[in-house]
């Protein structure tokens, strides 16, 4: 840990406390970038609807038009959506910490340029207490959550998963809209923050380390699958994997105090990479002694993004004990066999088994919960 914070208090390491035992896998802006309200004919926005509801596993949404964002330290996007207006406010905010790096295994690891970062936080214009995570894509699309005293929204741009569909179409849904998924953790009989999120609850884990603010340091690695999946570009996977932890960030902060710093990130382009196995918990095995036989950046915790699709129905999982965050050794012996007791401060997440935004950052914010003990 830094020493950084989160706000006010404690930085999460500094806290007092002992973890032993095995874990278990388990001010308003001035407008830069006018947004243009769209309008299709009654029968075509009826059909798009209907069409991005389906890709994007919904019961309803509705559509906005958002015309192409820049990359400027401030924005403001208006858009309209249930006859009302609303203005999101927003300042860029990068995740990265002073010490990121970026890294391509392309059969070497070696040090690469970080495209620029696209991350913002703020909040809605009609709603101040109301927070706002959101991402710009290199296509200037905008992907944002917005949490709400008792609701939470999302938008993210249609052209992706329509073909046909204009640039400037977004889908706005409820976290209500989200249709329920067959697919689980690996953890078993854990209650998750994110699941306490999503149902509007307000009890965290029970478990002194999160008694103060803190500023978690999180490393990611990128499996070479799901680089394939963000289009064989490692800035647009970069760009991808800051989108998921600044809209868990911004979750985390609301309702524990927490939030994420990244100190590097791990992008693999060519096989064989570290990770073979499409079985879960050997998955994150060969992730852990990995990460611990290499100790490749610095974290107090390191999540895999893979696009494996991993058998049967699981899509993530993680070491759940009395929380794994700044913990010292564990034996994987009951899990691991031939891995060395080492730090067990990881979890991975097969982060495109979903269209829905919604579900890919209630999915790295469910195991992120459980390295926290939840």
């Amino acid at each position: 840990m830094s020493g950084k914070y989160c706000g006010r208090g404690l930085a999460i390491c500094s806290l007092a406390f002992s973890i032993s035992g095995n874990p278990s896998p388990a001010q308003d802006v001035k407008p830069t970038a006018p947004t243009v309200i769209g309008a299709l004919p009654e029968a075509q926005q009826t059909k798009l609807q209907t069409d991005a509801a389906e890709a994007f596993g919904l019961y309803s949404c509705r559509l906005a038009s958002i015309s192409r964002l820049n990359i400027q330290d401030e924005l403001s996007v208006r858009l309209e959506f249930d006859g009302i207006i609303h203005h999101l406010s927003l300042q860029r905010n990068s995740l990265r910490d002073a010490s990121f790096t970026l890294r391509v295994d392309d059969g070497v690891l070696h040090l690469v340029e970080p495209p620029p970062s696209r991350t913002y936080t703020g909040w809605l214009r009609e709603d101040p207490i109301a927070s706002v995570a959101a991402a710009i894509t290199d296509d200037g699309q905008l992907h944002a959550m917005i949490l709400l005293d008792n609701d939470t929204w999302y938008i993210e741009p249609v052209g992706r998963k329509i073909g046909g569909a204009a640039i400037d179409w977004h889908v706005v849904y409820r976290k209500g809209d989200v249709k329920p998924t067959n697919r689980s953790c690996g953890v078993d009989g854990a209650l998750s923050l994110a699941e306490r999120i999503a149902k509007g609850g307000n009890d965290t884990p029970n478990h002194t380390i999160l008694a103060g603010n803190g500023l978690t340091e999180i490393a990611f690695d990128a499996d070479v699958e799901y680089y394939q999946l963000n289009g064989n570009s490692v800035p647009a996977t970069v760009v991808d994997i800051e989108m998921i932890a600044n809209l868990v960030s911004n979750i985390y902060r609301g309702q524990v105090d927490i939030c994420f710093t990244i100190t590097g990130i791990i992008v693999r382009t060519v096989e064989p990479d570290p990770y073979s196995t499409t079985n879960s918990t050997p998955l994150l095995c060969q992730f852990t002694q990995h990460w611990n036989s290499t100790n490749p950046v610095g974290r107090d915790v390191a999540h895999l993004m893979t696009g494996k699709e991993i058998d049967g129905s699981i899509i993530g999982v993680a070491w759940r004990a009395d929380g794994v965050i700044c913990a010292g050794n564990f034996s994987f012996s009951g899990f691991c066999p031939g891995v060395p007791d080492g730090r067990a401060d990881y979890g991975l997440s097969q982060s495109r088994f979903s269209s829905s935004l919604a579900n890919r950052i209630n999915l790295t914010a469910h195991e992120l919960g459980h390295n926290w003990g939840a």
